[in-house]
């Protein structure tokens, strides 16, 4: 893009709206990770808003650098729903390492889940560690305490 003309006042439009998205969505969701006691690094970055959920004696711990897309006009080949990361039980543990992209990401750990470095998720992709049927007489009886 060489010269600012009225063909290119969309697409720089479009910029300035995602990046006062990103600076208020991070801020919605560093006040989130606090509530929820959740170990979010430094200089993550998100477009939308993410949903977390932690169950109480659980863990989740993201690594620095890390960006999160829920927003659909954050990434172009189609996002169903937000990012949403969230424990199931206790003692579940999410571990996320530093640099991961994720776009429209779930996350469901009931007992542990990492994710190493450098790792890209993308569009609307599913990690669960569980079939989240737990009082379904056919998959067994449930884990005593």
């Amino acid at each position: 893009m060489k010269k600012i003309n009225l063909d290119n006042y969309p697409y720089l439009i479009e910029l300035a709206a995602r990046f006062v998205l990103k600076v208020i969505c991070t801020a919605d969701a560093r006040l989130k990770a606090y509530w929820w006691k959740i170990g979010l690094g430094a200089n993550c970055l998100f477009e939308g808003r993410p949903i977390f959920h932690r169950f109480p004696q659980s863990k989740i711990i993201i690594g620095n650098d890390c960006k999160f897309n829920s927003s659909i006009i954050s990434n172009l080949i189609g996002l169903n729903h937000p990012c949403i990361i969230s424990t199931l039980k206790e003692n579940a543990i999410i571990q996320i390492g530093r640099a991961c992209g994720f776009s429209a990401t779930s996350i469901g750990c009931e007992k542990k889940i990492i994710i190493g470095d450098n790792v890209r998720l993308g569009a609307n992709t599913i990690i669960t560690d569980t079939d989240w049927h737990s009082d379904d007489y056919r998959v067994g009886l449930p884990e005593e305490v």
